[in-house]
């Protein structure tokens, strides 16, 4: 995720095709890994997945989800 934007509140993610937005918090771990929590539990999350974040209809970033805790 590119700097500032975006991290924290108000965020949606996507990690399946035609999947509705997932409301979710970013939170910056270090310069290279952002922790992604979601306010309801995600099915069959894996890492080599894909992440997409939106703010409303702007696409803010993605990424390769790197593991997966519940």
């Amino acid at each position: 995720i590119d700097a500032a934007p975006g991290i924290g509140a108000g965020l949606g993610a996507r990690i399946r095709y035609r999947q509705p937005d997932q409301a979710c918090v970013l939170e910056r771990r270090d310069d290279d890994v952002v922790d992604v929590r979601f306010s309801d539990a995600q099915w069959a999350v894996a890492p080599g997945q894909y992440i997409v974040f939106y703010e409303g209809d702007i696409c803010r970033g993605g990424a390769v989800i790197e593991s997966a805790r519940a």
